[in-house]
């Protein structure tokens, strides 16, 4: 079994060789991902060669993965991780048709110099996850001891779903709904004519800001809460909503406030406490405190992780 390697830095002194006078960030960057692109691509009997890939990254390479990959927040450390990383997602014939990276496309590349003895090549690129799916990314290239550019890091991110592009702009629904608002809402808290795609677990300021998110999306959502009331979590322990970031950094998804400069002004907590309860209660559905989560059925894709499943938790949130 291949040891772990030891996190270092990249610098010239530990990669062992010095790069080039002369770079070209945007042709070695696209060199790269072409390359990349190549060997993540099913050979025409369809398999995925893995060991392949793997010559593109230094030893002690990092792969952060955030959903686009995993449906997950997950990062893999050194090529035996990575290794073992994509011949689960990528190389797995039963499921890499719904993870296979593909479009790959630069953006832009420059070269970073953030100490004197580190020098590497950062790209940004977008791509598609099998077809349901689009994301972006971020790579960075050091000078390897074999005289070529290998992948220091490099970061997936999901940004998007095919079949849900945001509701706005153009995509907002342009038919005036002539007072009938209310009527909407209840069939919505019903979940009448359709059932949940995404269950959220915990009613608080995260998974309100999410549901708002997959609101925006198109996707119906359930938002699940143990507390009486949709925000309870923070109210039962702080004596005020006032956050410990700057405000202008804490804002929620879809709802844009006009704040004074960035500071902790309790005022301002005070606007994000209204906007809170607001946010719940356009969330919220109806009071059923009788009712729990005792079973859930699931999609093609199988059950969720047992982490995100409480059985103790409402099945409606109480506002």
């Amino acid at each position: 079994m291949a040891s772990t390697p030891v996190p270092t830095l990249p610098t010239i002194q530990n990669l062992g060789a010095s790069p080039p006078k002369d770079i070209d960030p945007i042709n070695v960057a696209a060199e790269w991902l072409e390359k990349f692109q190549n060997v993540i691509s099913p050979s025409p009997d369809g398999d995925v060669d893995v060991d392949k890939i793997l010559t593109l990254f230094q030893p002690d390479a990092f792969w952060r993965d955030i959903l686009s990959l995993t449906w997950d927040f997950r990062t893999f450390f050194g090529t035996a991780q990575i290794k073992a990383f994509l011949q689960d997602r990528i190389a797995d014939p039963s499921i890499r048709d719904k993870t296979r990276l593909n479009n790959l496309k630069l953006e832009t590349a420059s070269v970073g110099k953030n100490w004197e003895d580190i020098e590497w090549i950062e790209a940004l690129f977008t791509f598609s996850v099998g077809t349901w799916g689009g994301g972006d990314g971020v790579f960075r290239l050091v000078w390897a001891p074999e005289g070529v550019w290998k992948a220091y890091t490099i970061y997936t991110n999901l940004q998007s779903l095919t079949e849900h592009p945001e509701k706005v702009g153009a995509l907002r629904n342009p038919l005036p709904n002539h007072g009938k608002w209310t009527e909407q809402r209840q069939k919505e808290i019903e979940f009448e004519g359709v059932e949940p795609y995404v269950l959220v677990v915990g009613g608080g300021q995260s998974g309100l800001d999410l549901g708002a998110r997959l609101r925006f999306l198109d996707i119906p959502t359930l938002i699940v809460e143990k507390n009486p009331r949709v925000g309870d979590q923070w109210r039962n322990r702080y004596q005020a909503l006032c956050l410990h970031d700057p405000v202008c950094m804490s804002l929620y998804s879809s709802i844009r406030i006009v704040f004074s400069p960035c500071n902790h002004d309790r005022r301002q907590g005070m606007t994000i406490h209204r906007t809170f309860r607001m946010h719940a209660m356009c969330l919220s559905g109806h009071n059923d405190a009788d009712s729990s989560l005792d079973s859930l059925q699931t999609g093609p894709y199988g059950p969720p992780p047992q982490r995100y499943v409480n059985s103790s938790h409402s099945t409606r949130n109480p506002h």
